[in-house]
């Protein structure tokens, strides 16, 4: 946004520039015509295209008019410099204070970055505008949509600001989630029936009462991710006295069937681990145990969603508050108005004749001390107020894009039945 511009500071000729006789024509102005009425129509036309941008919302024609303001002002100092050349032949005669020559360079010497300030402070000015209205017409369409005075009892406050910006981060996290979520389900699915093979191969070896037992230390072990612990368990399984009367063929069939569905449940668990961990560090075993976390994630998105719906209209109020601000600091800064009267008395001080102690004391501290101080302080917050406008708007951008993703999002539950639950 704060590209340089280079314009010829030179003042002892004529430029011949033909976007000058084009600005001249644009402006409905004669050639030869006097700085004074050039500027005020100049100023005329800066502020209407200004209030257009102010009242139009597509980003493309935003940049060509940024484009237009700063090539319409560069056009502007081009005619101020060749003037100021014609000026200055017109009294080169005229005999002037001693000081004068030493006073005038130290004026050519800020023309151009003062000609980049008043260029930077007008493209400022117009992008702030322009977030200002596009906020207020966002504010007014929501207004409308509500159909309620509800939300404008609500007050944004810094707590606000907190609870949106944890919820933000607690939205990515419960999306990762249950995406993760979604995954352990399909691979939880491939062992689901070992876990029951193991459990009826228990009750076969050992009875009902006995095998229990077994069932929940080897779960639990798996659920932990104690592995060791699980094999350990299979080893006791394996040795353990079989139930009485238990033939030798089936014992050994269901010992097979223990094994082989426990090294599958092993090796699914080792590697997947991460990918099955539940918030509490344990893992999941069944698929409905991940249908139950992902419901509960979904639980906690109404929420987030129901707290950005109710906060939006609030927070598109304080960013307006915000930008406001920002508006009234740029304008303490300065005005365009007052800017480009600086600027005209600069180079008419630079192209005119200072003849006599009086007028050079005036020129110094009213003109040119003011323009250097402009550009020692004020001139190096334009960059940081256009940033923090910006900033504001995108901020802003992100929660409605946020509000249009949650209308979209199918926030449904996973049906569990209360027998799969038990």
């Amino acid at each position: 946004m704060f590209t340089k511009l280079r314009y010829n500071t030179c003042v002892c000729k004529g430029l011949g520039n033909m976007s000058i006789e084009s600005l001249l024509r644009d402006l409905g102005l004669p050639v030869n015509t006097d700085i004074d009425p050039v500027e005020r129509a100049l100023m005329e036309k800066v502020k209407d295209r200004i209030q257009h941008v102010t009242e139009n919302y597509a980003e493309s024609e935003l940049q060509a008019e940024e484009k237009w303001l700063r090539g319409y002002l560069k056009d502007f100092f081009d005619f101020s410099m060749e003037w100021a050349g014609k000026e200055a032949i017109k009294y080169k005669d005229i005999k002037e204070f001693d000081s004068a020559p030493k006073l005038k360079n130290e004026a050519k010497a800020t023309l151009t970055e003062l000609q980049q300030y008043v260029a930077d402070f007008s493209s400022c000015y117009m992008h702030i505008s322009h977030f200002m209205t596009l906020l207020r017409d966002e504010i007014n369409n929501e207004e409308v949509r509500l159909s309620s005075g509800t939300a404008n009892n609500i007050k944004w406050t810094a707590d606000s600001g907190i609870m949106m910006e944890r919820y933000r981060k607690e939205k990515k996290g419960l999306l990762k989630r249950m995406e993760r979520m979604g995954v352990a389900r399909t691979l939880l699915e491939q062992v689901e029936s070992d876990f029951i093979k193991i459990k009826k191969s228990l009750e076969i070896l050992f009875g009902k009462d006995k095998a229990e037992p077994y069932t929940r230390r080897f779960n639990a072990s798996i659920r932990m991710t104690d592995f060791r612990k699980a094999r350990k368990t299979l080893k006791e399984i394996n040795e353990a006295k079989k139930k009485f009367g238990l033939d030798k063929k089936t014992a050994q069939q269901n010992l097979k069937t223990i094994e082989a569905s426990a090294e599958k449940i092993l090796a699914l668990t080792e590697k997947e681990q991460k990918t099955l961990m539940s918030e509490e560090n344990k893992i999941f075993l069944r698929p409905m145990e991940t249908d139950l976390a992902y419901n509960s994630d979904i639980k906690e998105l109404h929420k987030i969603k129901a707290f950005l719906a109710k906060y939006h209209l609030p927070y598109m109020q304080y960013k307006l508050d915000s930008l406001s601000h920002l508006k009234d600091k740029l304008l303490v800064m300065n005005s365009l108005e007052n800017l480009m009267t600086l600027y005209k008395r600069l180079i008419m001080g630079v192209a005119r004749p200072l003849k006599d102690i009086k007028i050079i004391r005036l020129y110094e501290s009213e003109i040119l001390n003011h323009v250097k101080y402009l550009l020692s302080s004020h001139f190096i917050e334009l960059p940081t107020i256009l940033k923090r406008a910006e900033e504001t708007v995108q901020e802003f951008r992100e929660s409605r894009t946020e509000l249009e993703e949650f209308s979209e999002m199918d926030l449904k539950e996973i049906e569990v039945k209360q027998d799969q639950v038990a």
